[in-house]
């Protein structure tokens, strides 16, 4: 686990959420942001950490995700995940409950998106 974080903070710090991340670089900003809507990480930000780290999560919840992966990757710079990935304002806020599997809330955001996508826009009413 500890060398797989490793390889993770690199990929963090050499920008490697980019990749997910649909919006404009300039829309990211890491370091310190003030708490609010831009201090959001992105559902490709998600998806990225949960494929990197699903092999150690497996079944496991936030609580063990928070505990095990995103102190650990944070606590050093004393910022948030999001600030430290690589905040952005996002058109969604989510809340969800630690107890759950990290899968089943990955999988929610995921087919919440594929929804939004196949939604038809307000002009067709």
């Amino acid at each position: 686990r500890g060398r797989a974080m490793r390889r993770f903070m690199g990929r963090l710090k050499h920008g490697g959420t980019a990749r997910f991340y649909r919006g404009p670089r300039k829309d990211r900003r890491k370091g310190p942001i003030d708490k609010g809507g831009r201090r959001a990480v992105s559902l490709q930000q998600v998806w990225e950490f949960n494929e990197f780290f699903s092999p150690f999560i497996r079944d496991r919840d936030m609580h063990y995700v928070v505990s095990q992966f995103v102190k650990p990757l944070t606590s050093h710079v004393r910022m948030s995940y999001a600030e430290m990935a690589g905040a952005s304002e996002v058109e969604w806020f989510v809340s969800h409950y630690w107890g759950n599997k990290f899968a089943h809330l990955v999988d929610t955001l995921e087919n919440h998106a594929l929804e939004q996508q196949e939604a038809p826009s307000p002009e067709a009413f």
